[in-house]
């Protein structure tokens, strides 16, 4: 269980990825610098193998996504829309 009360829908979203990332281990977490904002930080700090920072550059991350759901893993990417 997550060591935190949702506070909010991102901190609920949080939550919610590190209790599946508990049943699931295909399950990966992408951030282009933001998952302290997006609050899937815990998730990182939970699973930091399976946690990845691509920094500013959301249009490679989402191909990066794409090509791990390709291999079989279930990514989740957390970004901000405008």
């Amino acid at each position: 269980m997550p060591d935190f009360q949702p506070r909010s829908l991102r901190d609920a979203f949080g939550a919610a990825l590190v209790e599946c990332g508990e049943r699931d281990p295909r399950i990966v977490a992408l951030t282009a610098d933001l998952g302290e904002s997006t609050r899937i930080q815990p998730f990182g700090q939970r699973f930091p193998e399976r946690y990845f920072n691509l920094g500013v550059a959301e249009a490679n991350m989402m191909g990066v996504a794409a090509g791990m759901a390709r291999s079989g893993l279930r990514p989740f990417v957390s970004t901000f829309a405008v």
